[in-house]
């Protein structure tokens, strides 16, 4: 145990070296040699920034860094960095960061640390460290989300240490509150806590992290023991992985439980026809893990003949069903203020799909409230817009319009914010927007068998005629096909074409459009062609996205500090 304690001290060492956190890297070296800085301050430092930088506080023996930060990356010179400049450009300058995505996982995972939000075999060796952490987060947190949009801030010098300059880093003071238990079962289905820890944050659901150490020996899953749900893991540092936690559901326990003493059982969810009516529930236990309780999902117009089923594990996989019947048609409904007396007549509605145009909430209900929010949706380009179908209208109580949405749910109906999902008009040209390209197909009826020809993002599409089919519109070619009227795939509206662009300042090419994989860094002078354009971020509602150019080998920025379109 204690070589295994040693091996893992190391690889945590190593680990926060690399970073140039805690155990100094680029905050020592820009100590040593003057170097020009980059500090990383937590939220709980927002408006105390000194005006002088002065790296005061001891985090290890000989490791010192400014009070507040978590973070610190240095330049060659001062050329490299400047107040114009957002923390993703200037970390591609840095000498001291590998590339943005070690930023993103170091820093959630200081967070994480700083907040008791993970568990495992700990070290007391490292209690120094969590210890600084603890008191520069000060009781804030950052989410993944945070982290993103600091990519765009822009950096800011020190007004009394020229060639210092620091950022601030989005976040918010901690909310949720939330017991943690980890247990674990050995080999012969002995079941023991591992850790229990007081997880803190600012954000209904964060990622659990846990020691590599709990989950290196084997193929072991981690179950929740009350839901029943195996979690996914994911990869975030050399050291830790982590899981998903709704931190807004009180005392949790998770279990881990290797591969081979996992027992399993399925949840299905039909109409009254047979036919599915969700994606199945695959649940997962072991022996001696009395029954979970598995919510039916709600599912528009249809109410289940059961809300929860009780599932119990056994050696051979047990198998439930839920069955959905028909409500009665859905309706209008109108939200009365307090002064009328009669209610909107209700008629039969016909539903349709709309997608958001800028940053949205839905609500509760008709009257919108900030504590009846229920999810919050990013602006988006076009192609990665968020897409409601609504069910209804209603008025909030002083008149204004709002739709009803499938899930209950209640989004604006001010045009500023969405729009009807299908172009309505009858157009001369589309112009192929989506990054995937768009299909052309025999008939208005859309299926892989009658799929005729791929276009290209960027081909323009000359158009004969117009077909309204249910609520969707269809646009019928000149050599017989028919394509999408889905704003999110084309467009009346000629796009700016890029062909080609020119390096101004050194850049990094990336293998993905989130910028996640760095392969190599192009130069200054270097003339690139572009055969498309696509944004990071695409399918996640909570982040907006930045326009990226895709070329040879991955992708670039499209920041005009950097290319110029030839």
């Amino acid at each position: 145990m204690m070589r295994k304690q040693r091996i893992y001290k190391w690889i945590l060492m190593v680990a926060m070296l690399i970073a140039g956190i805690l155990l100094g890297g680029p905050a020592i070296r820009a100590a040593a040699d003057n170097r020009v800085t980059l500090d990383f301050y937590t939220p709980a430092w927002e408006g105390k920034v000194p005006e002088t930088r002065v790296a005061n506080v001891e985090v290890t023996p000989s490791t010192f860094f400014p009070a507040g930060c978590s973070l610190s990356v240095s330049f060659k010179d001062s050329s490299r960095i400047s107040e114009s400049m957002t923390v993703q450009d200037a970390l591609q300058n840095s000498d001291t960061m590998p590339d943005v995505e070690t930023y993103r996982k170091i820093l959630l995972l200081y967070s994480l640390l700083a907040n008791g939000v993970y568990g495992g075999k700990t070290l007391v060796s490292i209690s120094d460290q969590l210890k600084y952490l603890s008191n520069a987060y000060d009781n804030t947190s950052i989410s993944t989300a945070d982290i993103e949009n600091s990519l765009n801030e822009k950096v800011t010098v020190y007004p009394k240490s020229p060639g210092h300059y620091y950022v601030v880093l989005p976040g918010k003071p901690n909310k949720y509150t939330a017991k943690i238990t980890i247990n674990q079962l050995d080999d012969q289905g002995g079941k023991s806590e591992i850790a229990t820890t007081t997880a803190k944050s600012a954000y209904e659901t964060m990622p659990f992290a846990i020691s590599i150490e709990d989950l290196a020996e084997g193929d072991k899953t981690v179950i929740n023991t009350e839901t029943g749900q195996a979690v996914p893991i994911t990869d975030l540092v050399g050291t830790h992985d982590t899981f998903p936690v709704d931190m807004n559901q009180g005392p949790q326990t998770f279990t881990i439980v290797p591969q081979d003493q996992l027992l399993y059982a399925t949840v299905n969810y039909k109409f009254a026809d047979g036919t599915e009516a969700a994606p199945s529930a695959k649940l997962s236990g072991y022996a001696g893990l009395t029954t979970v309780s598995a919510k039916s999902p709600a599912i528009s117009g249809y109410t289940p003949d059961q809300k929860e089923v009780a599932v119990a594990f056994a050696p051979t996989e047990k198998t439930y069903t839920v069955t959905y019947k028909a409500n009665p048609t859905t309706t209008t409904t109108t939200e009365s203020s307090a002064s009328s007396s009669t209610a909107d007549e209700a008629t039969t509605f016909t539903p349709f799909k709309i997608y958001g145009k800028r940053a949205l909430y839905t609500y509760k209900n008709a009257t919108f409230k900030k504590n009846q929010r229920v999810s919050h949706y990013a602006q988006k380009a076009k192609a990665y817009a968020p897409i409601f179908e609504v069910v209804g209208t209603a008025k909030s109580t002083s008149g204004h319009l709002r739709y009803k949405l499938a899930d209950g749910t209640y989004v604006t109906a001010n045009a500023d914010y969405v729009g009807a999902l299908y172009w309505q008009g009858m157009y001369q040209k589309l112009y192929v927007t989506n990054p995937k390209g768009t299909n052309a197909y025999d008939g208005t009826s859309f299926a892989q068998a009658t799929k005729q020809k791929h276009y290209r993002q960027g081909t323009a599409l000359t158009v004969v005629k117009q077909t309204q089919v249910g609520q969707t519109t269809r646009y019928e070619l000149t050599n017989g096909t028919y394509v999408t009227g889905n704003k999110q795939w084309v467009s009346p509206t000629k796009p700016r074409l890029v062909k080609q662009v020119k390096v101004k300042r050194t850049i990094r090419l990336y293998r993905d459009v989130n910028g996640s994989t760095f392969i190599k860094r192009i130069k200054p002078g270097k003339t690139l062609t572009v055969t498309g354009w696509d944004y990071s971020h695409g399918r996640n509602p909570k982040l907006s996205g930045t326009l990226r150019y895709r070329v040879a080998g991955g992708y670039i920025t499209a920041n005009r500090q950097f290319v110029v379109a030839n």
